[in-house]
């Protein structure tokens, strides 16, 4: 008899360890985890094999087959980010390639369409539900037109734009930055130009009383440079995106603080600015 009930309790567990067993192979959490892994196997291979390996192909449909698996499961979303301002391709979108490359550099997939005369210009992003406010940041930043013009409105405290309004010098006293009030609620920023160099300000904003902006240079083509620049206007600096931050300094106002960064800089610059009159005896 006690024999008979060891057996039929081992027979009931091992009933409830295969019941466990197939809820684990089938749930989502399992179902993320190879999906996740066979992905990344795929990827593996497809770095390894050449661009006329036929097997290329075959790890190419894996991998979208495993990662579309993954938005179906909720793990990734997929976010179309079509493009308004920037052409695919051009130095714009090259610019752009690069920065979400280096934020996002563990990013699971992104892509850049547009290459064709019927195809949208548009980046497709493949990523965790949370981090698609971050590529949306990045990519709406870039794809702004260029707008010098500040609403005064937007300044904390009421008033604290006077703090920002003048022309504004380095220590070497060159104009970088002019800032004047148009007298119909805006801010207009002139941003001085250094030949053959053009400048451009886009995504201007502030919060908590500090300026921010994104400051684009590209170079003029001319015979003239010591540095040849080729007929797109490609050169290291060109395109690049640098955000800039222009913050008050408590207890002066005759000066303003600016910091700027690139993907270039591990760290930002920042110098003091001095209004250009107090210079003027």
């Amino acid at each position: 008899m006690l024999n008979r009930a060891v057996r039929l309790s081992f027979i009931v567990g091992l009933v409830l360890l295969s019941c466990l067993g197939l809820w684990w192979l089938t749930s989502d959490s399992a179902a993320i985890r190879f999906h996740v892994s066979q992905m990344g196997t795929a990827r593996e291979k497809i770095a390894k094999t050449g661009a006329r390996d036929p097997r290329q192909s075959e790890f190419i449909e894996r991998y979208d087959a495993h990662r579309d698996a993954l938005v179906r499961l909720g793990y990734f979303e997929r976010r179309e980010f079509v493009l308004r301002s920037i052409s695919v391709p051009s130095l714009e979108s090259k610019r752009l390639w690069q920065e979400l490359l280096y934020r996002f550099p563990d990013h699971p997939h992104v892509t850049m369409q547009g290459y064709g005369p019927a195809a949208i210009d548009m980046v497709v992003v493949w990523d965790r539900p949370n981090m698609i406010a971050r590529w949306q940041e990045v990519i709406g930043a870039h794809d702004l037109p260029p707008d010098p013009v500040l609403s005064k409105r937007r300044m904390v405290p009421e008033n604290g734009y006077v703090s920002f309004v003048g022309t504004w010098i380095d220590d070497d006293g060159n104009v970088l930055y002019t800032i004047s009030d148009e007298g119909d609620g805006n801010l207009r920023f002139h941003v001085r130009e250094f030949e053959p160099w053009t400048t451009s300000i886009k995504n201007l904003r502030a919060e908590n009383g500090t300026v921010f902006f994104d400051q684009y240079h590209r170079p003029r083509i001319s015979e003239e440079l010591e540095s040849p620049v080729s007929v797109d206007g490609e050169h290291p600096f060109s395109g690049m995106r640098r955000l800039v931050e222009l913050s008050r300094i408590e207890g002066n106002e005759r000066a303003i603080r600016m910091s700027m960064s690139t993907i270039q800089l591990e760290d930002p610059t920042s110098q003091v600015l001095r209004r250009q009159d107090e210079l003027l005896p």
